[in-house]
């Protein structure tokens, strides 16, 4: 069999995935360490034909390869990514014995791609850096190998994995809360967003925090009244040009601070109530499966926000929210039995109560009607809107393909307590809508 020499000379291409050969010296070959002069060594740059650019085109990208000049690194490349319309774009690193390899990544993190290339010089790392990638359709990084003294490892955990790249969202009531953190994280996965919302002004604070978080994000926005058929379809047509709607987030909702009981709550709020929070269900559901079917497609993810109150009894009511819950649960469910075949799913969110602006505004400057929900929760605190846009974004992706007709509770373990326990509350993660920078 050839050793590694001989394959590192040998013509022709590689495949993609295959193990890098790399260089071995005469030390490592006899097991000695070598002189400490020659460790850590650098070699001489080649001439400028050998380390000249090498521009190479895929769907979606233009990349930059350079040569790596160094015997202990590996050169990144991705210094001249452009994004063009059609995702995913490929970015590369060139293993130090020249050959290039693949890495599919998101074009939201391509600032981190910068870092990454800083951190690979030598002076950052002890031993080889070398990754081993493949292209797959689902996989879109790769495993690698480090010992790195900078953080490295750490930015490699957390750039984004494009688990969403190439679809095409709509997420309703998307200019707070668990909205907008969805936008944001669906932008980061390498979604095509629309947000809508009944609030243009909102709705243009909303998109300016998206940018500013992922600033190569494909966001629009649209206004939209989701008790009204016209605006939803036209939200929904609005998709077309992008390829079709493969996912939609229906979660504009109300919650009035008239919402009471059987006795007290007023006729005209239990009207609003449903027609904001059931019928503009409903309509997002139709027209979803409308445009699947439209664009042929094979899959597509619905989700519709639901709440824990319907699944529990409250003695502090807010009878039209509830009813209006419970409507999207069992319709949820039965649209997942009608649709299974066709490919498209249907799951419901039931978030606990959340440090949401909406929450906020209902419980007011109340401390007592705060402490009333607060204790039944084991972790002592009210869940975080981030925390129920990560299990949209896993609804949404293929991972969740055998999910079907869930009732997705993220609750913190509250509807599994009898006792909760005594102590300070559990440390709540920051909304990325709160943040200046996702990194």
């Amino acid at each position: 069999m050839p050793d590694d020499a001989a394959r590192a000379s040998t013509p022709g291409p590689r495949k993609i995935g295959a193990r890098m050969p790399m260089a071995i010296s005469d030390h490592e070959r006899a097991g000695t360490r070598p002189p400490a002069a020659e460790r850590g060594s650098v070699r001489a740059p080649r001439s400028h034909n050998d380390n000249s650019d090498e521009p190479i085109t895929m769907p979606g990208a233009t990349l930059v390869l350079r040569r790596a000049v160094t015997q202990r690194s590996v050169g990144l490349a991705a210094v001249g990514t452009r994004h063009q319309s059609s995702p995913p774009p490929y970015t590369a690193v060139r293993h130090r014995l020249g050959r290039p390899c693949l890495v599919l990544i998101n074009p939201a993190i391509q600032r981190d791609t910068k870092k990454l290339a800083e951190l690979a010089d030598p002076a950052n790392t002890q031993e080889p850096l070398c990754l081993i990638s493949f292209l797959s359709s689902l996989l879109p990084l790769v495993t690698f190998q480090t010992h790195c003294k900078s953080n490295l490892l750490s930015i490699l955990t957390n750039i984004t994995m494009g688990r969403l790249a190439g679809k095409n969202a709509v997420v309703t009531g998307a200019a707070g809360g668990i909205g907008l953190e969805t936008t944001i994280l669906f932008a980061k996965e390498g979604a095509n967003v629309l947000m809508a919302d009944i609030s243009e002004p909102a709705l243009e604070k909303a998109l300016a925090k998206v940018k500013q978080l992922v600033p190569s994000a494909n966001v629009e926005t649209k206004k939209c009244d989701v008790s009204k058929e016209a605006d939803v379809q036209a939200l929904v047509e609005s998709v077309d040009p992008w390829g079709g709607l493969d996912i939609i987030f229906n979660n504009a909702g109300i919650m009035h601070a008239k919402d009471d009981d059987a006795v007290n709550t007023p006729e005209e709020i239990w009207d609003l109530t449903q027609n904001i929070n059931v019928k503009g269900v409903w309509f997002g559901c139709k027209h979803a499966v409308l445009s699947l079917r439209r664009h042929k497609k094979t899959k597509g993810s619905i989700i519709n926000t639901a709440s824990v109150v319907a699944l529990v009894g409250a003695a502090t009511p807010q009878l039209a929210y509830t009813a209006s819950k419970g409507a999207v649960l069992a319709l949820t469910r039965e649209l997942a039995m009608v649709h299974a075949r066709e490919g498209f799913r249907f799951n419901s969110l039931c978030p606990a109560p959340l440090n949401t602006p909406l929450l906020q505004d209902w419980l007011g400057d109340d401390q007592a009607k705060r402490h009333r929900r607060e204790v039944h929760f084991p972790t002592g605190r009210f869940g975080e809107a981030v925390e129920q846009a990560h299990a949209v974004v896993f609804l949404a992706s293929d991972e969740a393909s055998f999910v079907n007709g869930h009732d997705f509770v993220v609750d913190g373990g509250m509807t599994k307590a009898y006792v909760t326990p005594e102590g300070p509350a559990a440390a709540a993660p920051q909304n990325n809508a709160s943040k200046n920078s996702l990194e």
